[in-house]
């Protein structure tokens, strides 16, 4: 009987180059990072993207065997009718569309913050990240944090350098094409140009308000703990405590262009958003 044990450790990636004492992380990995070819529709890839997608695999295989008279049919239900194309596409903006309704409705701009609470409840891409957690500095209590979100482009450097420029420019004309396809242009009376011009404009906006990568990794400078009673007189503006009550949390008017940009935006973030 064989008694030897699998320590986990694989050495067929280890370069013998390279000492470990002057790199460690290229003498264990460095023939990995010489000869592994990332797939063409990744931009990274390693360990834990394989465990991902193992682990994705491992459910869909659980989800597709539990038998339908079990009550936990109902998630195979669920996952069945994402993954019934057919029936996505006979559907067609029907679905879409009950989602945007309440953007399009909004006529005030504590009604679209509601709005903006509610979509974000549901899994949406929202103009301002949320989740609760350990408080940093005390540990015996949870507090609930806001971060920074809103862009549809990777980060804020995207919106300000230039070798991005050809990106942004096929970002806009993507928003115009994805804006003509399902009509919501007309529901601002732009031209899906226009509507693209604007919500482009609008995360630039956002974009310039973003902390760098290199800001976002100093967690002193991040830990900034605010009253929630205190957040509509610090960040005026924006009814934040409409948005937080609507998010389900315990706890002045914007001008025209920047409700109209607001509006525009968020249909599009709710088209773009990729489901989850």
């Amino acid at each position: 009987m064989d008694n030897a044990k699998n320590s986990g450790i694989t050495t067929e990636w280890v370069d013998n180059a390279v000492k470990p004492g002057d790199d460690f992380f290229r003498h264990v990995n460095g023939r990995w990072l010489d000869t592994y070819e990332i797939p063409a529709d990744r931009s990274k890839d390693g360990g834990l993207y394989t465990l991902r997608d193992d682990a994705e695999k491992h459910v869909r295989e659980i989800v597709e065997r539990i038998a339908k008279e079990q009550p936990e049919s109902r998630i195979g239900a669920l996952y069945n009718s994402f993954m019934d194309t057919d029936k996505i596409e006979s559907d067609g903006l029907e679905p879409l569309m009950r989602e945007v309704a309440p953007i399009l409705n909004a006529a005030t701009s504590e009604q679209l913050a509601v709005t903006l609470a509610l979509l974000s409840r549901a899994g949406l891409a929202q103009l301002l990240g949320w989740y609760t957690s350990i408080d940093q500095k005390d540990p015996e209590h949870y507090v609930f944090y806001l971060t920074q979100a809103g862009l549809g482009l990777p980060d804020e450097a995207y919106y300000r350098e230039e070798k991005y420029e050809q990106v942004c420019a096929a970002y806009i004309e993507h928003i115009a094409t994805m804006f003509e396809l399902t009509g919501l242009a007309e529901g601002f009376t732009l031209t899906p140009m226009e509507a693209a011009q604007l919500i482009f404009s609008h995360e630039t906006e956002i974009a310039a308000h973003h902390w760098d990568v290199v800001k976002n990794r100093d967690a002193e400078a991040k830990y900034n703990p605010v009253k929630a009673t205190e957040l509509d007189e610090k960040f005026p503006g924006f009814p934040l405590q409409q948005w937080l009550l609507a998010l389900g949390q315990t706890p002045k008017s914007w001008a025209r262009s920047l409700f109209l940009s607001l509006l525009s935006w968020r249909a599009w973030r709710t088209c773009g958003s990729p489901p989850r």
